[in-house]
């Protein structure tokens, strides 16, 4: 019998994407703000800080690819996944905790500990396993609407996302102004990172035929590119009518979708080209670290002083669009660093079952 093809592109998205979250978190996400106001160097590190806006998207594509043809019983989700999760978000909320008391960045209260635990998480990127742990909860009922999905279905919902998550709010912003959706008709009741990525995720995993892909990929990532232009020369534009830098993260937003779409579709057809194919053993192997660096990641960056002061050696000497090499640079060595120590910790059976 021949032996199932394991999906490698899979876990060269989880790679891809942690970097881009570490992107994020660190220079390469806010380096226009160091640029200055309406130059070129400041459009292209805006370009940067929307490509990246795939990360969180994907990673709930992924969840869904793999999570929602698969029979289990409610108990069993709550039991292998939902409690799985849940300790990993108390323990790592509880190093947070501990640490800062130490540095004296918080009280001893343990009651303030666990009621934020459950208001907001200890660090901004810990969002992630809150929005997991929704979907997980809904997986039961997602698996159903996941047996009726085809490709006809899923372009459907890809269309409708597409229409409430960038186009309405574009057109809002420049023609309507004092206009806003009413509530019951905006993309909030379907929960993008419940139901829309995870979906999207499942169907192009498992529905939709690299012929399609083929047809349907240069055309998402010609127009994924105008847009991310588009919203690139838009933030910038806006920025200098306002005199000052603005936060990305709404025009970001309006990104991913799209984005995210076309990086899924785009390292699919990777695999079925064959390309990168003597590499899988080592991508399976650095894929399964993801999820602790993006744990850990945090601490590297916040949390030891030594690391602080490598990052001002690193990014001292430069000055303009320059700092692109050593943004580009530090990524690789927070990735790497982070995802080495992950790599030896899960060589312990009992915390390899939690990273």
């Amino acid at each position: 019998m021949k032996e199932k093809q394991r999906e490698y592109y899979l876990d060269l998205i989880r790679i891809v994407a942690i970097m881009a979250v570490i992107a994020i978190h660190t220079e390469l996400g806010e380096l226009y703000m160091q640029m200055p106001l309406g130059s070129f160097s400041y459009y292209v590190c805006m370009f940067f800080s929307m490509l990246i806006s795939f990360s969180p998207p994907v990673f709930f594509m992924v969840s869904g690819a793999l999570l929602m043809d698969r029979e289990e019983s409610i108990a069993t989700i709550w039991k292998k996944r939902i409690l799985r999760i849940f300790i990993d978000l108390l323990v790592i909320s509880l190093l947070y905790f501990l640490l800062d008391i130490k540095t004296g960045r918080c009280e001893a209260d343990p009651m303030a500990f666990i009621l934020n635990l459950f208001s907001k998480p200890c660090i901004t990127p810990l969002w992630y396993l809150y929005a997991y742990l929704s979907f997980l909860i809904c997986l039961p009922f997602l698996r159903g609407m996941a047996k009726v999905m085809n490709e006809t279905t899923g372009k459907y919902l890809f269309v409708l996302g597409i229409i409430l998550v960038s186009v309405l709010p574009e057109l809002q912003r420049v023609l309507l102004k004092d206009f806003n959706l009413q509530a019951d008709l905006r993309w909030d009741w379907l929960l993008s990172n419940v139901v829309l990525f995870p979906m999207l995720g499942y169907v192009i995993h498992k529905k939709i035929s690299m012929s399609k892909i083929k047809i349907y990929l240069p055309i998402l990532c010609i127009v994924d590119v105008i847009w991310l232009i588009y919203q690139t020369y838009v933030a910038t534009a806006a920025s200098a009518a306002a005199g000052q830098s603005l936060i990305s993260d709404g025009y970001r937003g309006s990104c991913a979708l799209l984005n995210a779409v076309t990086v899924f579709m785009l390292f699919k057809f990777i695999q079925e080209k064959g390309i990168l194919k003597k590499g899988a053993a080592v991508f399976s192997e650095i894929g399964g670290c993801v999820f602790g660096i993006y744990l850990f990641h945090g601490f590297f960056l916040d949390r030891i002083r030594l690391v602080g002061k490598f990052r001002e050696l690193l990014f001292s000497p430069f000055d303009g669009l320059i700092m692109l090499l050593p943004s580009f640079l530090w990524i690789l060595i927070v990735f790497s660093a982070v995802g080495f120590g992950v790599w030896i910790i899960r060589r312990i059976p009992v915390i390899r079952k939690f990273l």
